[in-house]
């Protein structure tokens, strides 16, 4: 098989260069070449194309090849260079191997230059290697280093042995040679310690990877949310990438309230009233109550005095209902003037209490001259194990309205009704 060579000969004299063409078609190789006889004609050689080797005579008239061994130093090209040359003696070879040059040979004397070539080129291109690997590695630790992830090492043992700067300012830390040495587990509270060690190590040894959410801890001991990537690596070490996704998860919060919850009173909205109803349909919370209001006067309200005292009297509304029902009773704004109110594992006697609870603090808020004044038409339905709470929901606004009649019928709706 014929392998290609670019070889830039350094020679003043054709014929000799003829015979270093021979040697190279001989053993095995189709060169390439140009010959030149200066250092200007070397150096225009160089910026007109790559070379893979360069091969000089020792002493010219006019340039010698440790001239050329100098001018590649000096350009900062890593070309293998060797010496070819008429001039015999051991000084001769030391100074051109101490000049640069990859081995020496004398003219008439070259058995052993194709293996020195193929040595050489061999050579060459381990050196191209590891020097572009060390530029990639260079370059990974720049980009880490500016990355605004946190990028770490962890060896077998679980202590890190590289943290970028980020890694270290996400969990609070001035320098990352504040963790260098350290483990891992001082970045997270025991219970998320006991995670990674039972469910996401596991994952990582079985698959080579994992990616997913954690929670943290900054060196005061502030928790917060991260998303974690591990990647084996050799030696039974872990590649450890993290993202603080605070912000995210604000926005996120932000988001799912604003689509659960009722823009103006706060409460749970319609929606997810009817997801909770169906969820608690399915569920073993009963007997479950449900307690419907509605605000009595609102529509006169906004017509004599406008929506801003109607969004008042809503508020007030929202305020009596949150601070009488339970912590875990979903209370949401399910129409204009409609409030209802799941009471999970609520029977009839407690719901009694509730309401009556619910009439006792609108009585004090009237009674204490507290603006403004609020009137509340109320009914409430329990629903047994097996109901459908569908029912219970239409039967307990039934209630409602009935009252809400009776305060019609007695002429109340121009003043506030307890």
């Amino acid at each position: 098989m014929v392998t290609p060579i670019r070889a830039l000969i350094i020679e003043d004299s054709p014929d000799d260069t003829d015979l270093l063409l021979r040697e190279l078609r001989q053993g095995g190789f189709d060169p390439t070449f140009r010959r030149v006889e200066t250092a200007e004609a070397m150096i225009a050689a160089l910026d007109d194309q790559a070379w893979d080797i360069v091969i000089a005579d020792y002493i010219m008239p006019n340039f010698n090849g440790l001239a050329a061994l100098n001018l590649l130093q000096e350009k900062g090209i890593d070309l293998p260079c060797i010496i070819v040359s008429g001039k015999v003696g051991e000084e001769a070879a030391v100074e051109a191997m101490r000049g640069g040059a990859q081995d020496y040979f004398v003219k008439g004397q070259m058995a052993r230059l194709i293996p020195a070539i193929k040595r050489e080129l061999i050579d060459a291109r381990m050196r191209r290697e590891r020097k572009r690997a060390e530029e990639i590695l260079q370059q990974q630790l720049a980009a880490m280093e500016s990355s605004l992830d946190g990028m770490a090492t962890i060896n077998h043992s679980g202590e890190f042995i590289y943290l970028n700067h980020a890694h270290a300012e996400i969990h609070g830390y001035d320098t990352p040679e504040e963790l260098i040495g350290k483990s891992w587990q001082i970045l997270y509270e025991e219970g998320e310690i006991r995670r990674f060690e039972n469910e996401i190590l596991p994952i990582l040894s079985l698959n080579g990877k994992w990616r997913g959410e954690a929670t943290g801890i900054k060196r005061n001991g502030t928790p917060f949310p991260q998303e974690v990537s591990l990647s084996m690596i050799d030696g039974g070490g872990i590649a450890y990438i993290v993202r603080d996704i605070s912000e995210r998860k604000e926005a996120e919060e932000k988001l799912r309230y604003m689509s659960t919850h009722d823009a103006l009173t706060g409460l749970y909205n319609r929606a997810y009233f009817d997801e909770e109803l169906a969820r608690l349909e399915k569920g073993r919370q009963f007997p479950i109550s449900i307690v419907m209001s509605d605000v009595d006067g609102l529509k006169e309200v906004n017509d004599k005095l406008g929506h801003a005292h109607g969004d008042a009297l809503l508020k007030q509304a929202a305020r009596t209902l949150k601070e009488v029902f339970r912590a875990e009773d979903v209370v949401a704004r399910i129409g204009g003037d409609e409030f209802a109110a799941l009471l999970p594992n609520t029977d009839a006697t407690a719901v009694r209490e509730i309401m009556d609870r619910l009439k006792n603090s609108l009585t004090h808020h009237n009674e204490s001259g507290s603006a403004p004044p609020l009137s509340l038409s109320i009914g409430a339905a329990v629903a047994e194990n097996g109901e459908k709470l569908i029912d219970t929901w239409r039967l307990a606004d039934a209630r409602m309205y009935l009252e809400k009649r009776s305060k019609t019928c007695r002429g109340s709706l121009d003043r506030p009704q307890n």
